[in-house]
């Protein structure tokens, strides 16, 4: 067996832990890595989550619409004579003023 004198054993120990070192910190490289992508990821996230909220509260406000409208709607149906109920009564205002010689302003 070879004799290891105790200089040679104490650089043989220092070379270990200084390749240790290295592989720690190529470690350590990829770790920064991984958290500036898992930073993007975040930031990703996040802007989809603006989003999300933002089309929330266009799709509340479209609904606040829609529902005037439909009120609306049924005011103007509930203030407006029927198609056939109208067109019925012009056919009998037209029947009288034929009868009683009134000239019709149309």
């Amino acid at each position: 067996m070879p004799k290891i004198t105790l200089e040679k054993l104490a650089q043989m120990v220092g070379n270990g832990f200084n390749e240790m070192g290295e592989r720690f910190k190529r470690v350590d490289e990829r770790f920064d890595d991984v958290d500036k992508k898992f930073e993007r990821v975040d930031n990703q996230i996040k802007e989809v989550g603006r989003r999300l909220y933002e089309m929330d509260t266009d799709i509340r406000y479209i609904k606040a619409e829609l529902t005037e409208v439909k009120h609306d709607v049924a005011q103007i149906k509930e203030n407006t004579t029927p198609p056939l109920e109208f067109e019925d009564l012009s056919g009998r205002v037209r029947y009288v003023e034929r009868k009683l010689g009134i000239k019709s302003g149309k």
